[in-house]
């Protein structure tokens, strides 16, 4: 394990996954006690929708819907003002190497981290989405953005959300239709804070282009596995997706596919940018106030 100690925070990487395993702001544990959670895990599938029922076929035949990680390297070095730890995954979908993953964790004195992801694609595949999935413990569930709403919208699909700040919660954010599908995208979010009730948690910043965000109490394999919806089991965790490309919905069931431009089906790589700090209620101490911004 790495230990990056600062003056307001303790972050704790395990160098055999290349994955933070705990997030101590404070006194503030942020992460679960559950080491089976995910914690910023590269993610390139979707529970698929109605839309995708002919060109989801290609991607099961890739694995894209059981893709297993392999951590290739992961270093450490202490910059001027920061810690930083880079990694690289493979990702390998029905034995084959299809993609690679590198990511920075740039650790701040104050305890905010940046987090850059980028996927590198070894062959032009046409993805359903590409971005880091991150479980918290249940107690987060209270949310607050500032991007598209007050419901669900895609690339394709947002001229009817308008940009502003919304509250919500992870079952507000979650659409129970007949049959269970992705769903809950908000697109073009610049933040996002996903808290607990007293409204200490985690805030997201968008540092050069916004993302799109998601959380709800469902595992992306519960929701493509069930269906119907009342056959959905609740996980015991918040489900957070923080995605840097999310393909648009199209109408492929009834329909044309995805137009080009709302689609990755090129080499290019896809990269994007957050910010992660905690936020804590106001009548914490003015220390852990003030330690938590930067």
């Amino acid at each position: 394990f790495l230990k990056v100690i600062t003056n307001n925070a303790k972050v704790i990487f395990d160098m055999q996954k290349g994955k933070i395993s705990s997030y101590v702001v404070g006194d503030r544990e942020f992460l679960s006690a559950d080491k089976s959670s995910q914690v910023f895990v590269p993610n390139v599938y979707r529970a698929p929708i109605d839309n995708y029922m002919y060109v989801v076929k290609g991607w099961k035949k890739l694995g894209l819907d059981d893709i297993k990680t392999e951590l290739v390297n992961f270093e450490y070095k202490k910059n001027h003002n920061c810690a930083l730890i880079s990694t690289e995954e493979k990702l390998v979908g029905n034995s084959k190497h299809l993609f690679n993953v590198y990511t920075e964790y740039r650790v701040y004195d104050n305890g905010e981290i940046d987090i850059k992801p980028c996927l590198e694609k070894l062959k032009a595949i046409d993805i359903p989405k590409f971005g880091l999935n991150l479980e918290l413990p249940a107690q987060f569930d209270r949310i607050e953005y500032y991007g598209r709403g007050d419901k669900e919208n895609y690339s394709d699909m947002s001229a009817h959300a308008i940009m502003g700040i919304y509250k919500t919660d992870t079952d507000g954010m979650f659409e129970h239709y007949i049959k269970p599908q992705d769903n809950g995208n908000r697109c073009d979010v610049r933040w996002a804070k996903i808290t607990d009730k007293e409204g200490d948690g985690l805030e997201f910043v968008a540092i050069s282009e916004a993302f799109n965000f998601n959380a709800n109490r469902y595992t992306d394999k519960a929701i493509a596995q069930a269906k119907h919806d009342f056959e959905l089991s609740e996980s015991d965790k918040s489900v957070v997706r923080i995605d840097g490309f999310v393909r648009g919905v199209g109408s492929n069931s009834c329909g044309p596919d995805t137009r080009a431009e709302y689609r990755h089906n090129s080499t290019a790589d896809i990269v994007y940018e957050f910010r992660m700090k905690p936020v804590f209620k106001p009548q914490k101490s003015e220390e852990q106030a003030v330690g938590a911004q930067k």
